[in-house]
């Protein structure tokens, strides 16, 4: 499962409300291929909690083998008239200050470190 936030998003000048969010997780950097999307999604505005799901099979990734990608947009009400964002690519927000640790039958076997532009470093 992944989480992804809306945390910041403002108008300048504007009175809009936001009224709905899209979401896209991809494993490709362009997203080429949507593994799992929700469209003009009215219930998850700020937050999206989702299974990340191998394209073509439906069998949920091994998020710990397995770059993801996220992206969102805004669907706006400003004064009645309906606005949508470009798509935004989500900045990743990792409390363990981009390291984790990759396990194996309950031992880690592996450390890896976030670079902070989609990719990982290994660590040991």
């Amino acid at each position: 499962m992944a989480k992804i936030f809306l945390k910041d998003f403002y108008i300048k000048n504007s009175t809009t409300q936001i009224v709905a969010v899209s979401w896209q997780i991809s494993i490709t950097k362009d997203f080429s291929i949507i593994n799992n999307e929700s469209i003009f999604d009215t219930k998850n505005i700020l937050e999206w909690d989702v299974g990340v799901l191998h394209y073509g099979t439906g069998k949920r990734l091994d998020l710990d083998n397995n770059t993801i990608y996220a992206r969102v947009k805004i669907h706006s009400n400003d004064m009645g008239t309906i606005n949508e964002s470009d798509w935004f690519v989500a900045k990743l927000v990792d409390p363990t200050e981009g390291e984790k640790d990759i396990t194996y039958d309950g031992k880690v076997i592996s450390r890896i470190k976030d670079n902070k532009d989609g990719s990982y470093t290994v660590l040991y």
